[in-house]
Formats: structure tokens, C-alpha cells, sequence
């Protein structure tokens, strides 16, 4: 547990990755920042090969959460009942609580992101 009002390093190379979805294959996070450092903001990676896509409820089991994704590398298609984007490096994408999502890498190079999410899962 970090003292109070103290910064706290995060190696990341000491942090555990773990693959998502029921078979495992709707990606790889790794949370760098969470509950686990008393922190009410999650801050973790996210990469999906090219071909990998998941899907995912707004809020979640804690009632209301909203997250952003930040992508670092490829291409990932964002679908909603209601529309699609795409998003490339350097865009970041907004998904406020209440809604849902499906997200799929688009081409051949898989997606590597950073993943925020407020409050922390």
C-alpha cells in the first residue's frame, strides 16, 4: 500500500499480463495503476492481434464507469448500437457509462493501447 500524498513507480515488467474473454482470446491487459495502489483510476495496456475482438458493458459490476482508450499502434474498429468508428494511432476514443461496445482490430497489425477508466474496475 503507497503512503499517502507519496508517488509510487509501477515497473511495468513486474506487473502481470492476463488474456480476456471466455476462451481467452479477446486480448491481453495489464493494470498498471488500480485498486491494488489505492487508486480510484485505472491505468493498464491492452493489445489484441489482428483478428482478436471483444465486447463490453457500460457500467460495469461497480455501476457506472467510463473508460478511454488511447491507441499506440494498429487500427481498431469500435461498433455501438448506433454507429462505428475507427480509430489509428494517436486517437483517443471516449466510452461514457451506459452503453455497450464491441471492439476488432482492422488489418494486419495487431492494436496496442492504453486503457483508462474511471472509477477503477
Amino acid at each position: 500500500m503507497p503512503t499517502p500524498g507519496v508517488p509510487a513507480l509501477v515497473n511495468s515488467a513486474e506487473v502481470e499480463e492476463y488474456a480476456i474473454g471466455a476462451n481467452g482470446d479477446e486480448g491481453i491487459i495489464k493494470r498498471l495503476i488500480g485498486r491494488g495502489q489505492d487508486s480510484a483510476v485505472l491505468l493498464g495496456t491492452f493489445r489484441l492481434d489482428p483478428g482478436q475482438q471483444g465486447k463490453f458493458e457500460l457500467p460495469h459490476a461497480n455501476g457506472m464507469e467510463e473508460e478511454i482508450y488511447y491507441l499506440l499502434s494498429g487500427r481498431l474498429q469500435v461498433r455501438w448500437v448506433d454507429g462505428e468508428l475507427v480509430a489509428e494511432p494517436g486517437d483517443a476514443v471516449f466510452f461514457p457509462a451506459g452503453g455497450g461496445y464491441e471492439i476488432e482490430t482492422v488489418g494486419s497489425d495487431p492494436v496496442e493501447l492504453i486503457w483508462t477508466a474511471y472509477p477503477a474496475p
